[in-house]
């Protein structure tokens, strides 16, 4: 069985008819007929059931169509591997972000350090959108407690906790122990339900049965956050590690809520089916090095 083979048992399967497959494919229905046969018995089982005129996979056929599938990306990957090794390398990125993005100027810079002919496309979600079929990496966040494992197209970047931010000299700032509760009585200046942290508090809100603070002003970037903050224009719950990262040289006080728990994973995502370039495949391993310092830096 070669791989053309197993691109005519791949368009068979799809339409579910010899016939028409035959025609699309320029190939005799006999000698189509006669492939699928001889596939069936190369391997020992039938791939297809037959009701009229169609022709349906099977248990047998959909796990050998899987890997079929997985053959033919293979070599098609290969080829393209081969090109970018031959021939001067695909210099083009595309990532979407839906969170961190506050860390993308630190990131850029360092990865076009090692890399300055690249060209990278970067797409911040604003509602939030993005399909991780549309980039060559997508950059998400989600609460730890929903998201608890990940799949063979994602990679976990950081967990980090979701701390109070106070302004300095604000009456919470010094006590030692703060609740939810005692937040109550202050103006809360909270991201908008279109970013991935609001949409996340959102969520913990209604599962933990809590009120989102009545005297809330919500803003959809970060820099706004820490500046309404600092001004002692509000209170706010922010990201312990990435949001420190860019904010921490502000005079913010930043405090762990007794009895919040609530914790979130950044992660990083791709389209398994969609071929990584060499520069992806830098770039993704380049982000699992960064956040790994970051959260070194940040115990």
């Amino acid at each position: 069985m070669n791989l053309k083979n197993l691109q005519y048992l791949l368009h068979v399967a799809q339409t579910e008819n010899i016939s028409r497959s035959a025609r699309e494919l320029f190939i005799a229905q006999p000698a189509l007929s006669r492939l699928i046969a001889d596939a069936e018995k190369e391997l020992g089982y039938p791939l297809f059931d037959r009701y009229g005129k169609r022709i349906v996979l099977n248990q047998n056929g959909t796990i050998f169509i899987g890997h079929a599938r997985q053959i033919l990306a293979e070599w098609h990957d290969m080829g393209r591997e081969l090109d970018e090794s031959n021939h001067t390398p695909d210099p083009h990125l595309s990532v979407g972000v839906e969170a961190c993005s506050q860390l993308l100027p630190s990131i850029l810079q360092l990865f076009q350090a090692e890399h300055p002919h690249a060209e990278i496309q970067i797409l911040h979600a604003y509602p939030l959108d993005l399909k991780k079929e549309q980039f060559d990496l997508l950059i998400k966040a989600e609460s730890a407690a929903e998201k608890t494992s990940f799949s063979a197209d994602e990679q976990l970047l950081l967990r980090e906790d979701i701390l109070l931010a106070l302004p300095e000299g604000h009456p919470l700032a010094s006590c030692e122990a703060v609740s939810f509760e005692d937040t109550l009585d202050h103006p809360y200046v909270l991201p908008s339900l279109s970013s991935s942290l609001g949409m996340m508090l959102s969520r913990f809100f209604e599962s933990a049965g809590l009120a989102v603070p009545e005297r809330s002003t919500t803003v959809n970037n970060s820099y706004l956050q820490c500046e309404f903050v600092e001004k002692g224009l509000g209170i706010s719950l922010v990201p312990a590690v990435s949001w420190n990262y860019i904010h921490g040289n502000r005079s913010l006080v930043l405090k762990k809520l007794n009895g919040w728990g609530l914790e979130r994973v950044v992660y990083l995502t791709s389209d398994l089916s969609r071929y990584q370039t060499g520069l992806a495949r830098s770039f993704k391993q380049f982000l699992v090095r960064y956040f790994e310092a970051l959260s070194d830096q940040n115990p």
